[in-house]
């Protein structure tokens, strides 16, 4: 039966690599969901698109593997602009991707060591297009990400940059 996973953390905790990795090890299909400031009200849209993308795979046999999902949109709105958060339907993406029964993989690390990383990796993307997180901001969306795993019934994996090799957590994941 073919397999759904989701990497969701906050910036600059190897969800990307891990991710590519994973589809790489399963020959699955890969999925980014990226968001920008210009995309915000379109979030719902393009979370409910993609998600039928993972659909027509995993009817298809194909295992299917997510740098990121609905839960990122939750984690960094409700920091980022919270007056347009109602925006997003979460109830309805998230009562149809856990039909999926997807395994969530919560990418972290030490908050601070992450935080620097982000600074270097992000110094030069667009700021009309992407924000600029302050340290008081990644950590609050670093603490959603905690509140909102809290809420996950069933499969999730955490991993921190000094934690299990990442062959073996995808061993885990998938058994």
């Amino acid at each position: 039966m073919p397999k759904i996973i989701v990497l969701e953390g906050v910036d600059s905790t190897g969800k990307s690599s891990l991710a590519k990795l994973f589809a790489k090890e399963l020959n699955a299909c890969y999925f980014h969901a990226s968001g920008h400031k210009t995309m915000h009200f379109a979030m719902t849209a393009h979370h409910m698109s993609m998600l039928h993308d993972i659909e027509v795979n995993l009817e298809q046999g194909r295992d299917v593997v997510c740098d990121r999902h609905w839960m990122s949109e939750i984690a960094y709105a409700s920091v980022l602009r919270p007056e347009q958060f109602a925006w997003y339907k979460k109830s309805e993406i998230f009562n149809r991707i856990s039909k999926l029964s997807p395994r969530y993989v919560h990418c972290c690390g030490d908050i601070h060591t992450c935080f620097e990383r982000y600074e270097r990796t992000h110094a030069d993307h667009d700021r009309s297009l992407f924000h600029h997180l302050t340290f008081d901001q990644y950590k609050d969306i670093a603490m959603n990400y905690l509140h909102l795993f809290m809420d996950i019934p069933h499969h999730v994996y955490s991993i921190e940059e000094n934690g299990m090799r990442q062959l073996e957590l995808l061993e885990k994941v998938i058994a």
